[in-house]
C-alpha cells in the first residue's frame, strides 16, 4: 500500500528560474514543488527547504494513520465475513 498511494517518499525538488514567470511557471507544471529565482538568498532557501521538510514530515504521519487505518478495517472485515 506503501508505494500504491506513493506516501512514503520525499518530494522535495527545487528549481532554480531566471526571473522570468514562462521559465517559473514551467517548472511548476513539471512537477516543482517550488522554486527559486536567481540570485539565490540564504534565508529564502532555508525557509522554503523547512517548509517542504514540515510537509514532508505531514505527509509521511498521515501515511501512517493511513495504513494503520486501513489495516484495522482490513482486519474487522476479515471478523465480520467469518
Amino acid at each position: 500500500m506503501k508505494q500504491k498511494l506513493n506516501i512514503m517518499s520525499p518530494s522535495l525538488r527545487m528549481l532554480t528560474t531566471l526571473d522570468e514567470i514562462k521559465n517559473e511557471t514551467k517548472g511548476l507544471e513539471l512537477g516543482a514543488t517550488d522554486s527559486i529565482i536567481k540570485p539565490i538568498r540564504l534565508p529564502i532557501l532555508l525557509a522554503r527547504v523547512g517548509t517542504q521538510l514540515a510537509f514532508y514530515d505531514l505527509n509521511r504521519a498521515l501515511g501512517n494513520i493511513i495504513l494503520r487505518r486501513s489495516s484495522e478495517l482490513h482486519d474487522i472485515r476479515l471478523e465480520m465475513s467469518s
